[in-house]
């Protein structure tokens, strides 16, 4: 299912025809991404963490450097849904090298180690996270993007500002997940219209003249 086709169904479910579309598409992806992160941290409960990299796209990001800080960076924006222990982020590495990977750790942890020489050579290959930045203990100079494989939001973008997932795009999920993802959008707008009929039809009884 694509993006596209994600918003056209709601809009037919919802009884709404192509003169008339109340609900922007903007809203409705909105809500299938809250609904999709739920499921999708649901989804994994159930079948095991080795089902969410179905869920993931590769996304390039520059390597920012920190001055403050002294340290190098990537800025994940809102473009990944982190699910619990981060667990939405499934790979973090160098772009042409798959069989390296940098190991999420938490900051207060590593420093324990740092000091020590085998604490200096195990975190060249560590990164933690703060807000929507990703922290690198060591990162070459010759490299200037990493690889980082993660379940993305329906409003991801890549650092060019164009769309991650483009409305002709299939969304990354099992065949299976899209009715899931439907319905929960799908009544969740129901729930809306109504609610908005209710407030409109308050049965104002109008007064009769007299006489």
């Amino acid at each position: 299912m694509t993006r596209g086709q994600l918003y056209e169904i709601v809009q037919t479910l919802l009884g709404y025809n192509s003169t008339g579309k109340p609900t922007d598409d903007r809203d409705v992806f909105f809500v299938a991404d809250q609904i999709r992160g739920t499921l999708i941290a649901q989804y994994g409960e159930k079948h095991g963490s080795t089902v969410i990299p179905q869920f993931c796209l590769p996304i390039l990001l520059p390597i920012q450097n920190d001055p403050i800080r002294g340290r190098k960076y990537i800025d994940l924006g809102t473009q990944v849904l982190g699910l619990e222990n981060n667990a939405g982020i499934v790979q973090i590495g160098l772009p042409q090298e798959e069989e390296t990977s940098f190991v999420m750790t938490q900051a207060g942890m590593t420093a324990v180690s740092s000091s020590m020489e085998v604490g200096r050579a195990l975190n060249r290959y560590k990164c933690w996270i703060e807000g929507t930045r990703i922290y690198f203990f060591f990162i070459s100079p010759d490299f200037d993007t990493i690889l980082v494989k993660a379940v993305p939001s329906l409003f991801a973008q890549n650092p060019d500002g164009t769309d991650l997932i483009g409305t002709n795009d299939q969304i990354p999920q099992p065949y299976e997940f899209n009715q899931l993802v439907i319905d929960g959008a799908r009544n969740a707008f129901l729930v809306q219209k109504s609610t908005m009929q209710d407030k409109t039809n308050d049965q104002t009884v109008t007064p009769q003249a007299i006489g």
